[in-house]
């Protein structure tokens, strides 16, 4: 689903270098379009079934304290990489399910990832995996490579590419008012089966254009030239 314009931004955080490139992305989206700024992190909190009255006492105290903390060093962790000041929330849910339940309420979603789970699962982790399979809004997935340094070069030269039978149009037309403000061009390369992956290692970001769906087509092609240009994905849902 393509929002009209950004309102709400929202960034998963799990305070890995490639979830502090993230924020920074985000950072510059929200306010290059005066949005709202959302940082998540998410961890679930599991309370032995053994435990007695005491010790879940106890452990309730500490619990409290430990979120308290947590969320201070969100909110340290966000402002180190961004000036755009960000609502930092905390959940105690597994990750994947709390981004996406936030999810519904944001127009663009971006998480970072370590690209650590082999070539046959693309180059996303599995979180980033399920997050692109399961939300209907845009999301931007961005691996741990140091864009942090030049967070506005991620936006200089981004290529849009279909899968096959979808229209790029529509997507063509809201990716670049997504950038425009930052100073960046966007190109449209057709379907994934046809680009040339010269094209889109010279690219800053791949936009990729995905049905309107709950599962990620098969697009096996899609899958091996996004593991070889190592850029930032943003997937768009028409």
């Amino acid at each position: 689903m393509l929002p009209d314009r950004l309102r709400t931004v929202l960034v998963a955080v799990d305070f890995s270098e490639a979830a502090g490139e993230a924020v920074a992305l985000g950072g510059l989206l929200a306010s290059a379009g005066s949005a709202a700024l959302v940082a998540l992190h998410a961890e679930p909190v599991d309370l032995p079934p053994y435990f007695t009255v005491q010790q879940i006492a106890s452990f309730e105290r500490a619990h409290q304290e430990a979120h308290r903390e947590a969320e201070a060093f969100l909110r340290a962790f966000v402002a180190a990489r961004t000036a755009w000041d960000a609502d930092v929330r905390i959940r105690e849910e597994r990750p994947a399910e709390a981004i996406l339940q936030a999810a519904v309420d944001a127009d663009l979603v971006l998480m970072g990832t370590h690209g650590r789970r082999g070539p046959s699962r693309w180059w996303m982790g599995s979180v980033a995996e399920r997050v692109v399979r399961g939300c209907d809004r845009p999301v931007l997935v961005v691996p741990e490579r140091g864009v942090a340094a030049a967070p506005l070069e991620v936006f200089s030269h981004v290529l849009l590419i279909g899968s096959e039978g979808q229209a790029t149009g529509p997507a063509l037309s809201w990716v670049a008012r997504l950038i425009e403000p930052l100073g960046g061009t966007v190109i449209d390369g057709g379907e994934a089966r046809t680009c040339d992956v010269a094209a889109f290692r010279s690219a800053s970001m791949v936009a990729a254009v995905l049905p309107p769906a709950v599962e990620t087509p098969r697009v096996p092609d899609l899958g091996v030239l996004l593991r070889e240009c190592q850029r930032p994905a943003l997937f768009v849902r028409t």
